[in-house]
């Protein structure tokens, strides 16, 4: 969407930003393989475009690339950043959260509720494999019924910058 590209334009327009899509590595994910010979060999073809190019941080703009973090940086080496949106988020709507007075109190032990726009039974198999638990309880919601419902997380979520929405 070049939602990442404007961001980082926005902080410094001089920036070299280079996209690269690497929807083969979706599947990859979906099927299990994070850190294995098929997952290596999948990022070393998708990555084979940067080869021409010097950088000094990837941002893993897929909510599956950062599974792939390990690999990725193995071929990428230890000198390139790996940026994980996914964190980012959550450092947002922490603060969101903590400036709306909506954190739970301290001491109180949190209660897990999981939405997402997503398929819910593929979702919770994948976040019990990646969490180690069991499969969470997990509900399908839909942004723009949120939104027209006046939901209150509404204004929470609508406040996260559009790349991580």
């Amino acid at each position: 969407s070049g939602a990442y590209e404007r961001a980082i334009r926005t902080r410094d327009a001089s920036a070299e930003v280079v996209s690269l899509a690497c929807p083969a590595l979706v599947p990859v994910v979906e099927a299990g393989h994070r850190d294995d010979a098929v997952a290596d060999s999948a990022v070393a073809e998708a990555l084979a475009p940067l080869k021409r190019h010097e950088f000094d941080a990837v941002v893993l703009g897929c909510t599956h690339y950062p599974l792939l973090a390990n690999v990725i940086g193995r071929r990428l080496g230890s000198g390139v950043k790996l940026v994980d949106p996914a964190e980012e988020a959550v450092r947002e709507l922490a603060w969101i959260l903590f400036e709306r007075e909506l954190l739970a109190p301290s001491g109180v032990a949190p209660a897990h509720h999981m939405a997402v726009t997503c398929d819910e039974a593929h979702f919770a198999t994948q976040a019990a494999a990646i969490l180690g638990g069991p499969e969470p309880a997990v509900r399908r919601v839909f942004l723009e019924t949120l939104r027209l419902a006046g939901h209150q997380l509404w204004p929470v979520l609508s406040a996260l910058p559009e790349a991580i929405r």
